[in-house]
Order: structure tokens, then sequence, then C-alpha cells
């Protein structure tokens, strides 16, 4: 997000909680309600939108080698109950099947070693049932090592799940910005005008809100004059306002 869209976002949450603290303003003016519920609806686009793009793919990385680790601790003790038994009772084939050494791990791709707890995962499960009883392994501890298995295998996907939404979300932004500002100023604005006289209070502050704070990279207040639109539309200004019938995005000071 840069930083005029991130001017608009604050000034839209601004705009929002002024509203929320106001609720009956909505009604106050004929189709005001309409054209308000519109931009909250697209304020949740945008709101959704700025989500996706702010994942970390920090966070996915550590989940994803926290999730592997624990696959690997559990079919490591597993494996080593198994093992254990089968030395004891002499099943070499079983024993070597079973066996995992730390270098298994180390020297494998994390998939590759997702794939060797799944391979472990199947020689135990594969066992007669009279077996599994003898060796004390239970169906629930098969089940867990499994739901472990299958979570490394999603946390596996997950950083490039996250590259990609964040990617998409980038794309997205500017299209869902526009459409914000355009509901804003074409929809809400002109119906804000009678309030200056109707509700003085909840316009002055309408306005407020409405103002975007100086960023770099910002059209700003200091250089305009007035709060201007990412858009580059022209802005409501807390002074005797009149619409223009032709284009009602417009409003301007009255001369």
């Amino acid at each position: 997000m840069n930083s005029r869209q991130s001017n608009v976002l604050d000034s839209s949450r601004a705009l929002k909680a002024l509203f929320a603290s106001n609720p009956t303003v909505p009604t106050s003016v004929l189709g005001l309600k309409e054209a308000w519920d519109e931009f909250l609806s697209q304020l949740d686009v945008v709101e959704n939108l700025a989500q996706r793009q702010a994942q970390r793919l920090e966070v996915s990385l550590v989940r994803r080698d926290n999730a592997v680790e624990d696959a690997i601790d559990a079919a490591t003790e597993l494996a080593g109950t198994v093992l254990s038994y089968a030395e004891r009772k002499k099943l070499t084939e079983l024993a070597v099947n079973v066996r995992l050494k730390v270098t298994d791990f180390t020297s494998a791709r994390l998939d590759d070693r997702v794939r060797l707890v799944q391979r472990v995962h199947a020689v135990i499960e594969a066992l007669p049932a009279t077996l599994l009883t003898e060796i004390k392994v239970t169906a629930a501890m098969l089940t867990e090592l499994q739901k472990k298995i299958e979570d490394a295998g999603t946390a596996l996907a997950a950083p490039r799940s996250t590259v990609v939404e964040k990617s998409a979300a980038t794309e997205l932004m500017a299209a869902a910005f526009s459409d914000l500002t355009a509901i804003r100023i074409r929809q809400v604005d002109p119906l804000i005008v009678p309030l200056e006289k109707k509700n003085p209070e909840f316009f002055t502050k309408y306005v407020a809100a409405r103002k975007l704070i100086d960023r770099p990279g910002t059209r700003t207040e200091e250089e305009t004059g007035t709060p201007v639109p990412p858009d580059g539309g022209t802005p409501v200004t807390p002074a005797v306002v009149t619409p223009v019938a032709h284009t009602p995005e417009v409003v301007q000071k009255a001369a």
C-alpha cells in the first residue's frame, strides 16, 4: 500500500467512525443511507485487500518450519517405539523400515522430510492390529501423527501462497481504492452538503475526517488549500456550498 492509499484508508476509517457515532445521520438525508452502505461495502473490500497485502512472509516461513518439525518429532517418537520392539523381536525388515536418523532429515528438502514421515506412518499403520496392540501403538497415536503430517503439508505451501496473495492484493488495490474514492465523491459528498445547515456539527467533523494527512508523495491541504482526493476530484469545503447541476461529484464554494 502506498502513501496515498494509506491516507485514503485512514480518512475512510475516520468517516466510518464518525457515522458510527452518529447513527441517525444516514436517514436524515434522502438517499444518504444507500450511498453510505455502498461506501461501507467497498471499504470492506479495501480492508480485506489491505489485510492480504500486509501478510508477513516471515510468519509463514516460521509456521512452516514449526509444522514440519512437529511432524518429524511425532514420527521419530512413534518410530522409536516400533523400532525398539522390532529389534527386541528380531524383526529385521520392520526395524529397517522404521529406523530414522537425524541425517535422514537434515540432508533432505522440507517436502522430502514430510514424505519420509508419511512413509514411516504408512509402514506402522500397515502392521497387523494384533502386533500394534502388542507394541502398544494405538489408532489415536496414528491419527495424531497423520494430522501433524497433513498440517506440515499445508504449511509447506503457505509461504508461496502468501507471496501470491500479497501480489494479487497489490494488483487489485488501485482499482479498489479508485472505486472507494469515486463512491465517496460522487455519491456520499453531494448528500452531505445539506447537513451544513441541518447538522453543522456533523458536517464540520465530516469535512475534517475527509481531509488527507500530510505524508510524503501526497498532495496535501498545505499545498492546495483544501483536502485533495487521491484521484484528483474536487473536494468538499467547509463553507457555503452548492452542488453543480451537471456534475454532482463536484462540490464547490458558492461565489
